[in-house]
Order: C-alpha cells, then sequence, then structure tokens
C-alpha cells in the first residue's frame, strides 16, 4: 500500500504504521489518522472502495487535519510520540496538497441550471480526423497513460488555455490543429474540444467523449477550452462569459467534473489519482491563461453557484 507514488517515504511510513503493534492504540484520534493515512493513499492513486471523487476526498483530508488533536498536521510540527515520524510526514505532506488541491475545486452548486449556455454563439468546426490520426492518438495514449482508448469517460476536470497569440489568429490556430501531426515531430498533433475567440464565439472542434490532447498528465480525464489570446493581449470580458456558460454546461453534462484549472496550475496534480502520465516531461506554461483572468473566472463561477443555491436549484 502506498501514500504517495512517487514517494518512498509514503510507503514506508503506510508499512510502519501498520507493522507497529498497537500503533497508536488507546488515543483518541487513532481513527482520524487511521481515516486520513487511507485517503491519502487514495488520492495519490491508490484505489479504494469505490473511488470516491477527487473533491469528497480533498475536502474529507483537509476536515481530518482540521480537528484539535491534529494540530501537529497543518503546522508543521514534529507528530507526537505515538504517531511514526514517516508517517507522520506524509500526513503533513498529504494534507499541503489537499489544501493546495481545494483551490482548483468548483463550487457544489455549479451545473444546477446551464439554462442560460444557449446564449453562447457556438459554431460547429469539427477538425480533421482521418485513420491516421487515430492509429497516432491511441499510440500517443497507450505510451503516456498505459491505455489506448480514445474515450473520454466520467471526466473530472476542465482545462482552460489560452492559444499565445493575438486578435485576427483565428484562421490560423484552426489550421494548425487540424493537421494530423505535430510541425516538429510525427507524433500525433495538439487537439482540444473548443476554441474562443476574442468576441466570445465558441468554435466546438471535438465531442466531450473523445480525448484531446492539451495537457500533460490530464488528457485522459480532462476537458478543453482554448482562448485566442496571451500575456500580450490578455483574455478579454466576453471570453470569460464564454468561458463561465461552457464551463457550466459540462458540469451539467458530467457531475464528475468537479475542478477546473488553468493550463498552467496542472503540475499541482502530480502524484494524485486523476494524473495519469508515464513519461518525463517538463513545466514551461507560465501564467497560462492569465493569473488576473483565472481569478476573475473562479469568481464568476461562485457567484453563479451561489445564486443556483439562492434560487433553489440545487439541494446541497
Amino acid at each position: 500500500m502506498k501514500l504517495y507514488q512517487a514517494a518512498s517515504a509514503g510507503i514506508l511510513a503506510y508499512a510502519i504504521f501498520f507493522s507497529v503493534p498497537g500503533a497508536l492504540a488507546g488515543t483518541s484520534d487513532h481513527e482520524r489518522v487511521c481515516a486520513a493515512a487511507e485517503k491519502c493513499r487514495i488520492l495519490a492513486g491508490g484505489s479504494g472502495a469505490g473511488e470516491p471523487p477527487l473533491a469528497k476526498l480533498v475536502d474529507d483530508i483537509v476536515a481530518l487535519a482540521a480537528a484539535p488533536e491534529q494540530n501537529w498536521v497543518h503546522t508543521r510540527e514534529r507528530p507526537p510520540l505515538d504517531v511514526s515520524l514517516p508517517l507522520g510526514r506524509a500526513l503533513q505532506s498529504c494534507y499541503a496538497k489537499a489544501t493546495r488541491l481545494s483551490a482548483f475545486l468548483l463550487p457544489s452548486c455549479l451545473g444546477a441550471d446551464a439554462t442560460d449556455e444557449n446564449e453562447l454563439n457556438m459554431i460547429d468546426s469539427p477538425l480533421p480526423w482521418p485513420p491516421e490520426r487515430t492509429k497516432l492518438m491511441k499510440a500517443y495514449l497507450k505510451h503516456h497513460t498505459g491505455n489506448d482508448s480514445e474515450k473520454l469517460e466520467e471526466p473530472t476536470t476542465i482545462v482552460t488555455h489560452w492559444t499565445d497569440s493575438g486578435p485576427g489568429t483565428l484562421e490560423a490556430i484552426l489550421k494548425g490543429f487540424g493537421a494530423t501531426t505535430m510541425p516538429d515531430t510525427h507524433d500525433v498533433n495538439v487537439s482540444c474540444h473548443y476554441i474562443v475567440d476574442r468576441d466570445g464565439t465558441v468554435y466546438r472542434l471535438m465531442p466531450e467523449n473523445l480525448i484531446a490532447r492539451h495537457t500533460v498528465g490530464l488528457n485522459r480525464n480532462a476537458l478543453c477550452i482554448e482562448n485566442i489570446g496571451g500575456p500580450s493581449f490578455p483574455l478579454t470580458p466576453q471570453q470569460r462569459r464564454a468561458n463561465e456558460l461552457l464551463i457550466n454546461g459540462m458540469v451539467a453534462r458530467h457531475p464528475t467534473i468537479d475542478n477546473m484549472i488553468g493550463h498552467s496550475e496542472y503540475r499541482a496534480f502530480e502524484n494524485s489519482m486523476i494524473f495519469t502520465e508515464k513519461t518525463a516531461y517538463r513545466g514551461d506554461r507560465w501564467a497560462e491563461p492569465g493569473r488576473d483572468y483565472l481569478r476573475k473566472l473562479r469568481a464568476d463561477l461562485d457567484a453563479r453557484s451561489l445564486e443556483s443555491r439562492k434560487a433553489g436549484h440545487c439541494a446541497h
């Protein structure tokens, strides 16, 4: 059993915890520490009964560590003597990770009312997908995730991007996405489900039940929204509104979606249950699609969720 896929200390901690006779026996927080260790193991990719969603695990881990007797977990103090040091350090790392991930969780009432998605100016513009592209995509997925299926089943994540280009580049971007292979390699080309122009017009490039290549480690679990813009051309209010409507509609169609990130935030999910990447990679997506944009988009989504709750559209 393991606490973190890539952390030998976590594996050792779990082994030590359950190999020491009577460990934590008789202490008031024994069950709490046991529960936290198990939830951390599942969060890190270990299978668990029922496989609870990421949001549920993150919320539970943060809540377990919030109890007064667990203060050592989130203050980084030395664990009590009846908790092995490796286990204590592993739980502290797990709590820190859960706290970081909680910033990406979508509000719980999002998607309860998606009737205004029809406000979108949606244009179907399917990407060319010849048999060669299918073959290359299956090979790519097999190499990077261990599974060659192109089906996107029960997505958990929405990733927002920018194209690093300015106004008037939509046609060129669509042409670039339409190529079968990357321009400098023989790998399958990048792809995305939607692209949003500067005026908020949305182009649907792929069905939501197919995997797109857009974000290392999350392709198998994530839907993609590209936006025309970049560091010199911050995304527009019209694009933010279109993203809000798209995201709300996606959550309505796929209740398994519980988090949304900008491309630059994907590494927060490393060594987690939804991150599937079997090859080496490097992070090079600074601030995409803009910190201010993401802050405002998240505020818009929070406000939408609150209004849905006030209107009685969700029961929780």
